[in-house]
């Protein structure tokens, strides 16, 4: 399983970092709504690589990446 941690250095002198103010949304930062990402490519990057692992078990060749 793969976590996803939010390890960004602080992109704004006041505290501020990039993917709170895009996962929350934010005006002052020209981010009006929230467009969380970080679950969402937990998911995916998981989902992925259990079909992987499922398809290696059953005999197939497997090269998995993330586009």
């Amino acid at each position: 399983m793969l976590t996803v941690e939010n390890n960004t250095p602080m992109q704004h002198p006041d505290g501020g970092n990039l993917t709170e103010i895009v996962e929350q949304g934010r005006a002052a930062y020209r981010m009006p709504f929230p467009r969380p990402f970080v679950e969402a490519a937990e998911q995916t990057v998981n989902a992925g690589w259990a079909l992987a692992q499922g398809l290696r078990r059953n005999g197939f060749s497997v090269t998995y990446r993330i586009d």
